[in-house]
């Protein structure tokens, strides 16, 4: 079928060689449904082109090896609609798939999957479904979560851009457009609160010239609104000057070069310049008033080397040592403070080094399940579902004249939101419920 089957990357940290190897698996449909990352980790896609109006998907992440010990996480369906377009997106419980593939671990996973499909064995924790018109643009998100909805609404124009959202709580959000595009210039964003004995409240202006550059931006109340304006040479698509309620500041480029400015000037001797590379475009050195700083980088564009030079002659420098990719392997400062990065097979941060202190990070599934930093008098602890998000930190600081000292945070996680307990010193308790949707 000519799909890879394989696939490998290399790097080298300093002397030692790194070799990243990734493998793939397909379906009778050609699709790559499993994809075994270098840590070992699986990620999943379960597809078929036969849901009810277009393709379903499943997918997750799992762990190697022996299904009697298998961990999943982030177990997500889809349908798709006639557009190709997500219709309902769902994240499910994968404790009961867990399960199962450890009671029965001679059959696949996928097996188990479709077996609690069929017979709605999975919970859903948070779900969004997704309804559109006959252009195939979004007209409404509904999100359920528990026994709860929220819904918002949008309206477009001729040209398909949203020119009103409709909040779950009524707010109406309204954008205005520039009349010579038929881009998403928006020239005015206001907003009009469900209570009717609210005024409608204009958030901001913007203004266009003839080449859709941006002139001027207003900010705020019409009454005392903060305006900024933007001058331009030619025809150039870059601001030479910008004028602020504070200064204003003249911006020159050298296009052929680079698209940042070479120097900025704000009122008198106020001037800050840079020079880059003519081979490269890299900055090299930038200067102002206080002082410059100078950059060196590798043959493969990797930041080896900053210093910092004030008007007195004070040096401060920092030099980087990087692989060949661009992964991290010691920094080092002008006080002699050195923070040292090692890896393990997976690519995975093992160790760092920093300031005499050790962290040493263990992983599942290329997230962190556990990190522990020592230090002198603390301790630090967290853990992680695979999906990476936190659900414990602790922090325990040693030999405190009333005793220790332990602060936990451990976070339930449901869905799409999180519930946190922090317990502090003498047992003080405080929750807060977080909606992070």
């Amino acid at each position: 079928m000519g799909n890879p089957a394989e696939e490998t990357s290399y790097d080298w940290l300093e002397e030692e060689p790194l070799l990243l190897r990734q493998s793939f698996e397909y379906d009778a449909w050609g699709i790559a449904f499993r994809t075994t990352g270098p840590d070992g980790s699986v990620s999943n896609l379960l597809w078929s082109p036969f849901g009810e109006n277009g393709p379903i998907e499943y997918r997750w992440l799992e762990t190697g090896g022996p299904q009697t010990t298998i961990m999943i996480s982030n177990l997500t369906g889809g349908e798709y609609n006639d557009f190709a377009k997500v219709k309902r997106f769902e994240r499910l419980g994968a404790q009961p798939l867990i399960d199962l593939c450890r009671q029965q671990p001679e059959q696949p996973v996928a097996e188990h999957l479709r077996r609690l499909l069929r017979t709605n064995g999975l919970p859903t924790v948070g779900a969004a479904e997704y309804c559109f018109d006959g252009k195939g643009n979004c007209v409404q998100q509904k999100e359920l979560f528990d026994t709860q909805e929220r819904k918002t609404a949008y309206t477009y124009d001729e040209w398909s851009r949203v020119k009103a959202t409709t909040l779950a709580d009524d707010t109406v959000v309204g954008r205005l457009f520039a009349e010579q595009s038929s881009n998403e210039q928006v020239t005015r964003l206001n907003v009009k609160p469900a209570n009717v004995a609210l005024p409608e409240v204009t958030v901001g202006h913007q203004k266009f010239d003839s080449l859709l550059r941006l002139t001027e931006v207003s900010i705020g109340s019409s009454a005392t609104p903060r305006i900024e304006q933007y001058r331009y040479n030619g025809s150039g698509m870059q601001p030479s000057q910008r004028i602020t309620p504070l200064a204003t500041f003249d911006y020159d480029y050298k296009p052929e070069l680079t698209h940042h400015p070479i120097a900025i000037k704000s009122g008198k001797d106020q001037t800050a310049t840079y020079t880059y590379d003519t081979k490269t475009g890299g900055l090299k050195k930038a200067s102002n008033s206080q002082g410059h700083s100078d950059y060196r980088y590798t043959d493969s564009g990797q930041l080896a080397y900053e210093s910092w030079t004030d008007t007195d002659g004070t040096l401060v420098e920092t030099h980087y040592v990087s692989s060949l990719l661009g992964r991290q392997i010691s920094r080092s400062h002008t006080k002699g403070l050195e923070t040292c990065y090692t890896y393990d097979k997976e690519d995975q941060h093992a160790d760092k080094h920093r300031f005499g202190i050790t962290e040493c990070t263990d992983f599942i599934c290329g997230n962190i399940d556990c990190c522990i930093a020592g230090t002198r008098g603390r301790d630090v602890a967290e853990e992680h579902q695979i999906g990476s998000r936190r659900i414990l930190r602790n922090v325990r600081r040693i030999h405190q004249v009333n005793g220790d000292f332990i602060l936990g945070f451990p976070v339930w996680i449901s869905g799409d939101r999180s519930d946190q307990l922090a317990t502090g010193w003498q047992g003080g308790i405080v929750q807060e419920v977080v909606d992070k949707r």
